[in-house]
């Protein structure tokens, strides 16, 4: 339920982005930064208070995750722009990057919690 609520305070974050940034370049590309953005700032806010994640090494862990991250945001992105293609005969950009981004958001939140939840509890060493 924790992850629940700092993931939708994320996701949030993300479509305000998403938003903002699609005014001045594509969908997908504004999809990259936004997505990062909030991923980062769910990681690093759950690490702690969600997942009761190890202290030792959360700059790395935060690394990893955003490699990981990078990785799911492009595959997102270019399904984001399919669908957005899809919807904008039928709707504004704007409801069209929406729908979009809601449609492409459950799987990455499973995946966020299942691969935060991982790396915060994951022994690295002798931490």
């Amino acid at each position: 339920m924790r992850f629940a609520v700092v993931a939708g305070c994320g996701w949030l974050i993300d479509v305000v982005c998403l938003l903002a940034l699609s005014r001045i370049i594509e969908p997908d590309l504004a999809n990259v930064a936004s997505s990062l953005t909030a991923a980062s700032f769910v990681y690093v806010v759950s690490h702690r208070y969600v997942h009761d994640g190890r202290p030792s090494l959360v700059g790395l862990r935060l690394g990893a995750y955003a490699a990981y991250t990078l990785g799911l945001v492009l595959i997102a992105s270019l399904a984001l722009a399919r669908i957005v293609a899809a919807f904008q005969p039928y709707a504004a950009p704007a409801v069209a990057i929406v729908c979009a981004k809601i449609i492409v958001t459950p799987p990455q939140f499973l995946c966020n919690f299942v691969t935060s939840r991982f790396l915060a509890r994951l022994r690295v060493g002798a931490a």
